[in-house]
């Protein structure tokens, strides 16, 4: 059970950064999906929801995409629908029910770092950034890999707050692919790739571990691609995927949970990153 003393909503991000340095026992409320799930203490709690962080702008070169949008303002975005191959809205629309992404928020789903988000893999694959209030810009996979510190008091450290992503228009396609036992349960595994100027990136999430990127297998693939081109007989197509799907399954590391071994995720692996390079390839 969750219990609360106060209740805030700041008008501005900056007012909201206050409050949560002011007090030991003060924390942001996104969504509060997850929150709510929590047994926990909470002496200030400060609802973002007034501060301006709801919105989805486009410029020439990116989208940049407010923590407090919705997965389900995500998905039905329709300028996202059309960039990207569809890509976010494609991986939004996997998760749970519209109930649950009615009230899920981006920055919620980032900072918590969910292992499990089909959302945090497409958004690594494209390569976007994350803007913190304090920490500033820096690639997703830097953020995701940050240490969330704990004190002896059980208090998080160097807290910050999450104010948008920033997506660049610049990848030409890109795909995702997921495994779950039921639709609208968490993935066994979660692929995305995207194809772009700079290469093929690909991420692999719901390891049960957060996502990462299949380094190796990036720079070998776009080695090959860089040397040879991209196949136009489809034989040579599906080899070179199979190849890279290979190589990723035995880079990246799996684990055991309640859903699924480590070693049937490194399967999976295999056939998911195939498929979603074919789509991204093709």
């Amino acid at each position: 059970m969750i219990t609360i003393d106060q209740y805030v909503w700041p008008a501005t991000v900056a007012e909201a950064d206050a409050l949560l340095h002011g007090r030991p026992d003060a924390a942001i409320i996104g969504g509060g999906v997850f929150t709510r799930l929590t047994s926990r203490h909470i002496g200030l709690a400060i609802d973002l929801s007034r501060a301006g962080l709801d919105g989805i702008r486009e410029t020439d070169q990116s989208f940049e995409v407010g923590a407090m949008v919705t997965l389900r303002d995500l998905e039905t975005d329709e300028r996202l629908t059309r960039a990207h191959d569809g890509i976010l809205t494609r991986a939004t629309g996997q998760i749970s029910g519209v109930q649950l992404r009615n009230l899920a928020t981006v920055g919620g789903t980032f900072y918590g770092r969910y292992a499990f988000s089909d959302l945090i893999t497409a958004f690594l694959a494209l390569g976007c950034t994350v803007h913190l209030h304090r920490g500033g810009a820096m690639p997703v996979a830097d953020f995701l890999a940050l240490s969330q510190q704990v004190s002896p008091a059980g208090r998080q450290s160097g807290k910050d707050i999450l104010t948008h992503l920033s997506v660049d228009k610049t990848a030409s396609r890109a795909a995702c692919q997921s495994m779950r036992i039921t639709a609208g349960s968490l993935p066994i595994l979660t692929v995305a790739a995207a194809r772009g100027p700079s290469g093929v990136r690909i991420a692999i999430g719901a390891r049960p571990g957060h996502p990462v990127l299949a380094s190796q297998t990036m720079a070998e693939l776009n080695r090959a691609l860089t040397e040879h081109g991209l196949p136009t007989a489809a034989d040579d197509l599906e080899h070179l995927a199979a190849q890279a799907a290979r190589t990723a399954a035995a880079e990246v590391p799996f684990a055991d949970d309640r859903r699924a071994t480590g070693a049937y995720r490194q399967l999976l692996c295999q056939t998911l990153v195939k498929r979603t390079l074919l789509e991204v390839m093709a």
